[in-house]
């Protein structure tokens, strides 16, 4: 098998790392994992030697080594489930209020510390716009309905 990577340019060497798949690193497969993943891939490289020994060109040698790259993608592609993208739709939207509105929402949430205007943010309702709280920086919220 060094022979045959020596010959093809480390092109084996590289060709055998893709047959272990990406998201099965070895430092993070458990015991069970590795007994069962270990065998499999064993026999794929044996599979893959008896190949290379039958091709006598290094041209041929890396047509099956890429092939053999290109069959291990499907097979991950294929095992891969889709992940779904969940959209949450928020009720609530945040603005910087107007000075007028600072002190307004200052004196309905006395026990929030504001350092500023830019400080609080309104908590806007979607749907009717009305102001249903108050929060700053820090995280400190004061809601005034819920929604």
């Amino acid at each position: 098998m060094q022979l045959a990577d020596v010959a093809v340019g480390g092109a084996l060497r590289g060709a055998v790392s893709k047959l272990i798949p990406r998201n099965m690193e070895l430092k993070t497969m458990n015991y069970l994992d590795l007994q069962k993943a270990l065998p499999k891939t064993l026999i794929k490289i044996k599979d893959l030697e008896v190949r290379l020994d039958a091709v006598k060109s290094v041209k041929e040698k890396v047509q099956v080594l890429r092939s053999e790259i290109v069959e291990q993608r499907k097979e991950q592609v294929a095992e891969t489930k889709p992940v779904k993208k969940i959209k949450k739709e928020t009720k609530t939207s945040l603005e910087t209020p107007s000075v007028k509105d600072f002190n307004k929402y200052q004196k309905l949430a006395p026990e929030i510390k504001f350092k500023g205007l830019d400080d609080m943010k309104l908590i806007r309702s979607k749907e009717t716009g009305e102001v249903i709280g108050v929060k700053n920086r820090a995280g400190d919220t004061k809601m005034f309905r819920s929604e």
